[in-house]
Formats: structure tokens, C-alpha cells, sequence
């Protein structure tokens, strides 16, 4: 259509669809998940270059947690975690 919108624009737009549409689905998704008796889960390491506060050397960890496979409707979750420890 030829309209020109700057990377901050479009930036912004997606981070507002996921914080007005896509939070409300991952909590409701995170209550579910946590009614059930078993669940998967699985913690990996990575760094985050350019994080406020944080050296480049430091680790964050992100969490994937999932239904059994028993599940009637099967639950995948990611999630980033905020806590960084220094590598030493």
C-alpha cells in the first residue's frame, strides 16, 4: 500500500499486541499448566547481548515447561528469566 512507517513504529506496534493480546493467552495458559500433576521441564542458559544492567558475559536462563504426554490439550510455555548470575 506504500506506507512507510519507521522500525520504532512497526517495534512498538508488536510489543503492544503482545503485552494487550498475546499476555492475557499466556497467563490463562500458565494457570492450566500449573493444574496439572506432571509437567516437563527444561532450563537452558544463553546470553542476552545489550541487556539494561547486565555485563555481555552474564547468563540469563530461559524455561520451557510442558504438559505430560498424556495431556487431553497439550501446553507449551517459554519463558526468559529476568535473574542474571555473573559468570565468575
Amino acid at each position: 500500500m506504500g506506507l512507510k512507517l519507521t522500525r520504532q513504529t512497526m517495534s512498538n506496534w508488536l510489543l503492544h499486541a503482545a503485552e494487550d493480546w498475546l499476555n492475557p493467552i499466556y497467563n490463562v495458559l500458565h494457570q492450566q499448566l500449573c493444574q496439572h500433576q506432571v509437567l516437563h521441564g527444561d532450563e537452558t542458559t544463553l546470553q542476552v547481548l545489550r541487556e539494561k544492567d547486565k555485563a555481555a558475559t552474564s547468563k540469563s536462563y530461559m524455561w520451557l515447561y510442558r504438559t505430560s504426554g498424556d495431556a487431553e490439550h497439550p501446553i507449551v510455555l517459554l519463558s526468559i528469566s529476568p535473574i542474571a548470575k555473573q559468570n565468575m
